[in-house]
């Protein structure tokens, strides 16, 4: 059917979290959502917590005082919640926990690097200093990961 005609049937997802999971079901071999129980469970309490503790201080720091005051903590609980060693958020295999950080983690770098939203070039030099600090080392290999 044309995009414009949608089916009766068809149903629009607007929320690109229920999308990430709607897209792990339609591909169940995929690995983006893990067969076992606890690692499901653990890509979606990374995804949560990720939502709850960090997507309010990352939108705040874009729009509203671009300061690391509200980055900075929200920074370091995502890199305490990383597996230990870990490729990735929760294992060596890609989840939509990684497919949810990534695009904040992406416009994250670009504040820091160019000054984008209300974030200043300076401020940005600073937090950069501190993500590629050792403190959170496990974020920055975290995101290496992702890019690669």
């Amino acid at each position: 059917m044309p995009p414009d005609q949608p089916s009766a049937e068809s149903f629009k997802i607007a929320e690109s979290l229920v999308l990430l999971e709607f897209v792990a079901d339609l591909f169940p071999t995929s690995g983006l959502l893990p067969s076992d129980p606890i690692k499901r469970a653990k890509v979606r309490f990374f995804i949560d917590t990720a939502a709850v503790q960090f997507y309010g201080p990352f939108f705040d720091f874009l729009t509203k005082d671009g300061s690391a005051s509200t980055i900075l903590p929200a920074l370091r609980n995502i890199n305490s919640l990383l597996a230990q060693g870990a490729k990735f958020a929760v294992g060596d295999g890609y989840t939509i926990a990684d497919a949810a950080l990534a695009p904040i983690l992406w416009r994250l770098e670009l504040a820091f690097k160019y000054g984008y939203g209300a974030c200043t070039v300076d401020e940005g030099k600073s937090i950069l200093d501190a993500y590629e600090g050792e403190e959170l080392s496990e974020l920055r290999k975290y995101f290496e990961a992702i890019k690669s």
